[in-house]
């Protein structure tokens, strides 16, 4: 998502525009919350989240009646687990501004449901998955799945939402058609032609759900599995990935548990502290992340992806420039859901920093992830591919309090 304009630049003229607008227009403190909050908007979309947390906080500052503002902190929140304080800012910003679309849209979605419903009881499960080639030098982790009693094998894959399958097993497997949808994700094409199904019930071996909303899209996106299983599904648990002995493991939260839909506030006990905090946009697991070239102190930072669905580790292109030396490369090829990448670069001798790791790459892929980054509503600045995920012994997931934990 490259921009030739800078944010101060931006900034600049949206606050000149808000000091020609006539007196009548709102009081000085309006014309200072705006600008805060235009300033924050910019910082988010940017992946800059934190501070565009304090910025949107300033401009409520200013002027409490900023439904822009108290929306744009509401969806900080929501990322940060804190669920139910989103919904009541939601619904505030809607009171105050009520023809607000985007707003409007968000109040929609807190009433809707697409969860599946988990039919086992709460307990733990251990789920073995296979490590399975899917290109060249590529890899995934294999979830053997039976859905109407057909089976196949989808990936595993923290990148992805709920489940896709391809067209060719829906068939199979008598999923009903329910309407049209849209998929996307890495590739360089915009989107890809999908169709929304559902699913009377699924099973992942002793695991079983129902009323299971589906995306059907092209057998051609998803490479050498009939589709891919968002870990998502499993929100209501804690996602343990033990990648020392290729295993699932889902366990009960901590303190009390959740439904995987109803805003809750992130649980805060101590079994928590050990987490490195994430944050949720959409169903993309964002982990802030700085990048430096190697032996060198300069350095940028940007939100990765943390992706068991990519046999790959990735950095933007434009955040590759700012440290490090780029050529394009011939020879590499990458392709996800939204096809192939066009656009395709290598950056020398990368150092990334996350949750107290560091992780040297004498080459790493670069290319920019517009899709992902419009999906997430944020700058998506790289991926936390398999090759590095799977060097820890596992990763724990604790989807309703944003945390992860890397072992």
């Amino acid at each position: 998502m490259r921009r030739s304009i800078s944010i101060t630049s931006l900034v600049s003229v949206a606050t000149f525009f808000l000091a020609t607008l006539p007196l009548g227009a709102g009081a000085p403190d309006s014309r200072a919350s705006d600008v805060r909050r235009v300033h924050a908007d910019l910082l988010f979309r940017e992946g800059h989240v934190l501070e565009a947390d304090a910025e949107y906080r300033a401009a409520i500052d200013l002027d409490q009646r900023n439904a822009l503002a108290i929306y744009g902190s509401a969806r900080i929140l929501g990322a940060k687990g804190f669920r139910a304080r989103r919904a009541a800012l939601v619904r505030t910003a809607h009171a105050l501004a009520p023809d607000d679309e985007e707003i409007g849209r968000a109040v929609d979605a807190l009433e809707e449901r697409h969860e599946a419903e988990l039919e086992s009881p709460y307990r733990h499960y251990q789920l073995p998955y296979r490590i399975r080639p899917d290109g060249k030098g590529s890899f995934g982790a294999g979830l053997a799945i039976s859905v109407h009693g057909v089976k196949s094998e989808l990936r595993f894959d923290t990148g992805a939402g709920g489940v896709t399958v391809s067209t060719e097993f829906a068939l199979k497997a008598r999923i009903q058609s329910v309407g049209r949808s849209r998929s996307w994700g890495i590739g360089s094409d915009r989107e890809t032609k999908a169709w929304l199904g559902y699913a009377d019930e699924l099973h992942i071996g002793d695991l079983a759900f129902k009323n299971v909303t589906v995306n059907v899209v092209e057998k051609r996106s998803l490479g050498q599995f009939s589709g891919l299983l968002g870990s998502d599904l499993f929100k209501r648990f804690l996602v343990k990935v033990d990648f020392s002995n290729h295993s699932i493991a889902l366990d009960p939260l901590f303190g009390p548990p959740w439904d995987g839909y109803t805003p809750v506030d992130a649980y805060t006990g101590t079994e928590t502290k050990p987490f490195t905090p994430i944050l949720e946009f959409r169903h993309y697991l964002l982990i802030p992340t700085t990048v430096s070239e190697a032996e060198k102190s300069d350095a940028g930072s940007g939100l990765f992806l943390i992706d068991t669905g990519a046999g790959f580790n990735s950095l933007a292109t434009n955040l590759a420039r700012s440290i490090t030396t780029v050529r394009y490369n011939h020879h590499m090829s990458v392709q996800g859901v939204s096809g192939k990448v066009k656009m395709l670069y290598e950056a020398e001798r990368v150092v990334l920093r996350f949750a107290g790791f560091r992780e040297e790459f004498t080459r790493l892929a670069a290319f920019d992830l517009p899709n992902i980054s419009s999906s997430a509503g944020v700058e998506v600045s790289g991926i936390l591919g398999m090759p590095v995920l799977a060097t820890f012994g596992s990763i724990t997931i604790d989807y309703r309090d944003a945390g992860i934990l890397f072992k």
